[in-house]
Formats: structure tokens, sequence, C-alpha cells
């Protein structure tokens, strides 16, 4: 007989982005209310040390780029493509199963494959959606499809992702819950900060598409034209130059002569010390249910510049939390920026009312407590 309720976490990975971040605090929450936890990714990374300390790991997919020689890495990837990786996920599958976890909680629409390689199953399932339309459709694509029929409840963080979820899958609207991201930023700093000699506007992401990381170039190339770079910046954290994936992006930031006005900051555990600089931040993606870096940024009374339809970033911006402009026009993004850079009062609005919103309806606490009574709503302990 089991002492403790068990819980069966499956995601995409361990990166520091929105996703495994939220869920780092959602298992911390489930752990301290005595349940024991467990995980099941596609691939690890930076925050695998935090998830050891909740519960046991198991990975899809093994890392070798780990290993630097080509002579230890290249062997021991083609045993593991021959015969290992078909043996490695069977007896994952089956260690899993005999958990017999009383909630299975996927993390994210991509997961939804990892879930079917575990069938059959009799553990409830609920799968937690941070994409929108287009993302679920072409990046998870049937990793999410070949899920959808072993869950039993949807928790969708927009309006937006409910709709899709109707609209495009044919689940019911019964079956989903609206639960919003939260913020993760506790202590709430003071909104009033000192001019400083050079504005700076701050954004984070991943480089790709959907982040709109190649518009960011563009936005920097407007606003010199207009302004120069004498008292205006901008800042991208978490960016990797030396990654081989960035080589076109990198020429073109060169190309176009902006490192005097647009800077890369690494990827770093903690950004908030950086983020506290700012005094705007710039939301390019096309697509972002509830992006975290808001959230994180709101919570230190900076106002957002975004795109209109681009997620429930939007909803901050219409109760005053910034400025939006239409869906990829560069010189409405330009124009918001110059708008809050040179109106001291309505950024300093604007600041108050992002923060208030943050400390309210993206509350931490409320929201994991709405998450626990989805999970409840469908456990086996219920």
């Amino acid at each position: 007989m089991k002492l403790k309720k068990q819980i069966l976490f499956i995601g995409n990975d361990f990166g520091r982005t929105g996703a495994p971040l939220l869920l780092l605090e959602i298992a911390k929450f489930f752990k301290a209310q005595g349940w024991e936890c467990f995980f099941f990714v596609e691939a690890g990374g930076i925050l695998e040390p935090e998830y050891k300390k909740l519960g046991k790991i198991y990975l899809y997919t093994l890392n070798f780029n780990k290993y630097r020689k080509k002579l230890v890495r290249f062997p021991l990837k083609f045993l593991w493509n021959l015969c290992l990786r078909s043996l490695w996920r069977l007896q994952i599958a089956w260690r899993l199963k005999s958990l017999k976890a009383d909630v299975i909680y996927c993390n994210t629409g991509v997961s939804g494959y990892l879930l079917s390689s575990l069938q059959p199953v009799d553990s409830p399932v609920v799968m937690h959606i941070h994409e929108m339309a287009f993302i679920l459709k072409h990046h998870c694509g049937l990793k999410f499809t070949q899920g959808i029929k072993f869950v039993d409840s949807f928790i969708a963080v927009c309006e937006e992702s409910k709709a899709t979820l109707v609209r495009d899958y044919q689940i019911p609207a019964n079956k989903i819950s609206l639960i919003p991201e939260f913020g993760m930023i506790e202590e709430w700093k003071p909104t009033h900060r000192q001019e400083p000699s050079v504005f700076k506007v701050g954004c984070s992401g991943y480089p790709g598409w959907r982040k709109g990381t190649d518009l960011l170039l563009q936005v920097a190339q407007e606003t010199k034209k207009r302004a120069g770079s004498f008292d205006i910046k901008f800042y991208c954290v978490g960016y990797n130059t030396d990654d081989s994936e960035n080589i076109s992006y990198n020429f073109d930031y060169q190309k176009a002569e902006l490192s005097d006005i647009l800077e890369f900051v690494p990827p770093t555990r903690n950004p908030l010390p950086i983020y506290s600089q700012f005094q705007l931040q710039l939301l390019l993606s096309r697509e972002d249910p509830n992006p975290l870096v808001v959230l994180e940024m709101g919570a230190l009374g900076i106002p957002v510049v975004c795109f209109k339809g681009s997620g429930r970033t939007n909803e901050i911006v219409k109760n005053g939390g910034g400025l939006e402009a239409s869906y990829l026009s560069i010189s409405e993004i330009v124009d918001a920026i110059f708008e809050l850079k040179n109106n001291h009062k309505l950024r300093e609005a604007c600041s108050l009312k992002i923060q208030s919103e943050v400390r309210t309806t993206f509350n931490k606490s409320k929201i994991l407590l709405d998450i626990k009574k989805a999970v409840d709503g469908i456990s086996k302990c219920a």
C-alpha cells in the first residue's frame, strides 16, 4: 500500500524557459503538500539539479554532446541508435506503468507523445497547454495529437488557447480549466526609478521565429535611424552568440552594424538583477500565450510593448500595463517605445499598473491552489 500520493510529471525538457520553470514551482508545491513526485521528460537541461531534489527523473533521450571527445561520443551514439535506445525506453515505460500514479500531469502539448508511449495506464491525466494555435499545429503537431485521447482534463493559460482546443481539436469546453501562468517574484521592488542617461529596453527568450528574434534587428535598426544610439539601447537576455544555430542571425547583426544599440546577454540562472536595470520590456513574440518574462519584468514594475493578438500580454496592456502595436508593424513598435521613453508620467502609470496586475491576476499562491483543484478533480484519491 502506498504511503504517499504519487504524481508523474511529463515534460519536454529542463531548460530555463517558461514551461519548465513553472513546472518546477508546481512540483515544489505538490511535494510540500505531501505528494511523491516523478519526472518523465524528453531531454535534460540547466534546471535538472533543481528537479532532482524533488523526485526521480527519467530521460527519454540521452545527451551525448557532453562528451567532447569524438572517439567517445560517436561510439556511444552509434550503440544508442542501434539497439540501446529501444531497450532504454521499454524499461522506462515498464517502471512508470508500475508506479500506478494517482495523477499524470503533462506539462505542454508537445508531451502528448510521451504520454502515449506509456499506454496502457489507468492513471487520470491532466495536460497543461502553454501553446496557441500555430505552435500546437506546426511545432507540437503529431506529438500533441498522439496524447489527446488519453487526457481527462486540460488547463489552458489564456482564452485563445482554450478556443483553439475547442475549435481545432474538438475538445469539450467543460474539460478545459482556464488558469493563467503565475509570476515567481515574491518580493516587490519599488516602481520609482532614477532616470538613467541611457534608456534601456530589455527582451528575453530563446532565439526563434515564435519569439520574434528576427524582428528585434529591425526594431533596433529603425530606432537607430530615428534617434541614433546615444540615449537608448536594447538588451537581449539569454541569447547565446556561440551557438552554431545562430550563425546567420549573427551575420545579419554584424552586417547591419547594430552593436552600438543592441547587446546580447548570455543565458543566466537568475536574470532578475539584469531585468531590474531596464526601463521598458519589449515582447516581439508572434505567439506567446502567457510569457513568464512579462510577469518577471512586470513584477519589477517594467511596462511592456507587444503586438496585438500575441496572447495574454494583450490583456495586461489593455489594463494599462503598457502599449501594443499592430501585428508585425515595426514602425508602430518603435513609436510605442519612444512614447513610453519620452513620457515619464505615462511610463510611471504603466509601471504601477503592470506591477499590480502581476500581484493580483497572476498571484502564485492563488494559481497554485487553482491547479491543485484541477488535479484533485481527477485524482484517484479525490
